[in-house]
């Protein structure tokens, strides 16, 4: 049972770590200039 709760919390961080990594590429995606569109 602890090992459920222990993938959806390994799910989780890996969900954080998605966002945070988006978050990093909006920003430096906002600070360069826009050379292509993508």
């Amino acid at each position: 049972m602890w090992a459920r709760s222990l993938k959806i919390r390994f799910d989780n961080h890996r969900l954080k770590h998605k966002l945070t990594l988006s978050e990093q590429e909006l920003n430096s995606l906002r600070i360069l200039p826009i050379k292509e569109p993508r």
